[in-house]
């Protein structure tokens, strides 16, 4: 895989992510009721941008397997248990809910700062020819997430803080994320991010096998046609699947099996 070639899929994936995680942020601006609330969440999210901050400027680190790097950051979920025991040992109703405040808390401030690290890992792994069994499932991955969380800012709450931000993703969890599919932001999204898989996944992936040129018209017309696909399927269904995973199993199948066929 050439240089360019390789820069060329990293601008094609990180735009896609990097749009979401922009929207995500540019809502948190416009509605900073749902900055931290108080110096309890201010020191949770703060301590979860050293931590990005030491991880990025650290090689050691930033080559590290990146479910050490997660642990890293839940490091403080390690106390919620011990304060769980510390209730029952002392019962005097005070550190349960500091349990539960640090978990809301924790999570939101992990949603917030944690993409930016991944998105450093996909454009890392495009980089080095990452095998298709580890790229797209980190990519997806985020996106799905940067994508629930999105359609969580399309909720409404009385709740501020980080507290609140968290409670918005968990209404949207057990809900059903039905906003985000027809956001116009996740469906353009969703099909940069599918051209740049497919074609990495015929000529940058570890062991692709070669492709001609008429596959590469293909998957740019083909990923044209599944943001239409997604703009025409949510008018009828918010079903994820229908809108984002058909399109992405059809597209991805013709290209590999043209490209095996050369």
């Amino acid at each position: 895989m050439t240089t360019r070639f390789a820069w060329a899929v990293v601008a094609v994936v990180t735009a896609a992510l990097a749009s979401l995680y922009g929207a995500v942020l540019l809502w948190l601006a416009q509605n900073p009721v749902f900055l931290p609330a108080n110096t309890f969440e201010t020191v949770i999210l703060g301590s979860q941008i050293i931590r990005l901050a030491v991880v990025l400027s650290i090689g050691r680190l930033r080559r590290m397997n990146g479910i050490i790097i997660i642990d890293l950051f839940a490091a403080e979920v390690l106390l919620i248990p011990v304060l769980g025991v510390v209730e029952v040992l002392l019962g005097n109703g005070q550190y349960l809910p500091l349990a539960g405040n640090l978990l809301w808390a924790w999570t939101s401030s992990f949603l917030l700062v944690f993409p930016t690290f991944a998105m450093y890992k996909v454009i890392a792994m495009i980089r080095r020819g990452a095998s298709l069994t580890a790229l797209v499932p980190t990519a997806t991955s985020l996106f799905a997430v940067l994508a629930l969380v999105l359609s969580a800012t399309k909720q409404t709450t009385t709740i501020t803080g980080l507290t609140g931000m968290t409670k918005l993703v968990l209404s949207t969890l057990t809900q059903g994320a039905t906003v985000a599919a027809a956001d116009p932001i996740v469906l353009v999204a969703g099909a940069v991010l599918y051209l740049g898989l497919i074609v990495y996944s015929t000529m940058g992936a570890e062991g692709a096998p070669p492709v001609g040129d008429l596959l590469l018209v293909f998957s740019a017309v083909g990923s044209a046609l599944a943001l239409l696909w997604g703009l025409v399927v949510s008018e009828f269904t918010a079903d994820t699947f229908l809108i984002f995973g058909a399109p992405s199993i059809v597209l991805i199948a013709i290209m590999w099996l043209g490209s095996r066929e050369n």
